[in-house]
């Protein structure tokens, strides 16, 4: 579920006031108390046999009877449906909950008007000119204009609805697009600060040839050697004093040992 936190707007206050109005309005509906009532005033009316055979008169009343069983019996539907309401009409969301109450309203406002046409049929047949006719309107209209302008409502802002859903939708579309190009374009701009490193570490790089590779090898050949032949030589006259300073204490040690009054 999509939320955002969006200011009331004029139509969302309109239909939490349409829907405050409506939950009072079927509360007060005494459909179900004088449901017996109405079709027995149905069944008991007497029309012009002139002007409406018994088989007429008979699909009439049914027609008229079963009007007023779906009004009956979706009361209580509709009001249920109305609380459902409240929270869409609140938080501007989720206009799916929307759905049910305008299927039901449809399907009552339907019945209304074919009871209208009904009714009209029946008024315009006892002639035009008697006026009938446009009293039955004018009651109808006044009885059932305001549940039409309750599903006008109802139904405007379902559509309302839909389109900010549709605008967040596109806004988290766009946020993630401006992520998603922002990831691209620190990805290029890395790409070509190594270029440009690799490039500068390539210009300024010293070539070395082969021959001064050989010659730096021979030089430090060359140098071990020295190395290796100064050491023997210090070692042979080590040796060599080592030596000389033998033969000088053997030839002390043997004239101490002489007898006396014998030289050497």
């Amino acid at each position: 579920m999509l939320t955002q936190n969006i200011k009331p707007s004029f139509i969302q206050v309109e239909v939490f006031f349409v829907i405050i109005v409506g939950i009072i309005r079927l509360i007060l509906d005494s459909s179900f108390i004088t449901f017996s009532s109405d079709l027995e005033k149905v069944w008991n009316i007497a029309l012009d046999p002139y002007k409406f055979p018994p088989v007429k008169q008979l699909y009439l009343k049914y027609f008229i009877t079963l009007f007023i069983m779906i009004r009956t019996f979706t009361l209580h539907v509709s009001i249920a449906m109305y609380v459902v309401m409240i929270w869409p009409a609140v938080f501007a969301d989720t206009p799916r909950l929307l759905i049910p109450w305008i299927t039901v309203a449809t399907l009552r406002l339907c019945i209304d008007i074919m009871t209208t046409f009904v009714g009209l049929y029946i008024s315009l047949s006892y002639g035009v000119m008697r006026f009938l006719w446009i009293e039955f309107l004018l009651v109808q209209i006044l009885q059932h204009g305001p549940s039409y302008y309750i599903w006008l409502t109802i139904v405007r802002y379902h559509g309302h609805l839909i389109q900010l859903r549709e605008l967040r939708v596109k806004k988290i579309l766009e946020e993630k697009m401006y992520r998603i190009q922002s990831k691209r374009k620190i990805k290029q701009l890395l790409l070509s600060q190594k270029e440009r490193v690799w490039s500068g570490m390539e210009i300024d790089r010293i070539p070395i040839s082969e021959s001064t590779v050989n010659s730096v090898i021979d030089r430090i050949n060359l140098k071990t050697n020295d190395l290796t032949t100064g050491s023997l030589d210090t070692l042979l006259e080590i040796i060599e004093k080592h030596k000389e300073k033998k033969d000088i204490q053997n030839d002390a040690s043997s004239s101490t040992n002489l007898p006396n009054g014998q030289t050497a």
